[in-house]
């Protein structure tokens, strides 16, 4: 139980490449942790996009063809083929069972991985409506960078603490 974490779905677009994303929160774990207090690590979304030819990695517990290594944990890499203004083709290892896995670049999110095979596909993390649904779920101010002057007029009684409305995203300071 402790390294199990409810999962809320928050917003999410299903419309193929370059659309095809999912934005979700943890609850706590049995211990009354999230992810980053049990296992202190975050990985951090990339302020710039990746270019062509950069090389990039994922791990995800993709079906194997052979059946020797099915369904396990797994992380390959390889280069970008091409930028698009939605979504990033490259050429890493990887079979069904891999999306949602995160693309990465010099260890930043960089994409989505959504469509296989070769060239795969992976949908763009600066996306607006993804970026938009980030902003929502993490507000600036939750990641302290509130933009002054800031004013409170809400009653503490309003807030909802829920875990369903509880940010995942945390600062690792």
């Amino acid at each position: 139980v402790a390294d199990q974490f409810p999962a809320f779905v928050l917003d999410f677009n299903n419309n193929g490449p370059g659309d095809d994303w999912g934005i979700l929160s943890t609850g706590t774990n049995g211990l009354g942790q999230k992810p980053y207090q049990r296992y202190g690590v975050l990985r951090q979304l990339a302020s710039q996009p990746g270019t062509a030819g950069a090389t990039v990695s994922l791990t995800g517990y993709g079906t194997d063809l052979t059946c020797n290594l099915n369904l396990t944990q797994r992380t390959s890499d390889g280069p970008i083929c091409a930028v698009t203004a939605s979504f990033y083709t490259y050429n890493v290892d990887l079979t069904s069972g891999n999306s949602g896995s995160a693309l990465l670049l010099n260890d930043e999110i960089i994409g989505i991985v959504t469509h296989c095979p070769c060239c795969n596909v992976a949908t763009r993390i600066d996306n607006p409506d993804i970026a938009t649904a980030i902003s929502n779920l993490c507000p600036p101010s939750e990641l302290g960078t509130t933009t002054l002057p800031f004013f409170d007029d809400v009653p503490n009684s309003a807030l909802d603490r829920s875990e369903e409305h509880t940010s995942e995203l945390q600062s690792p300071d």
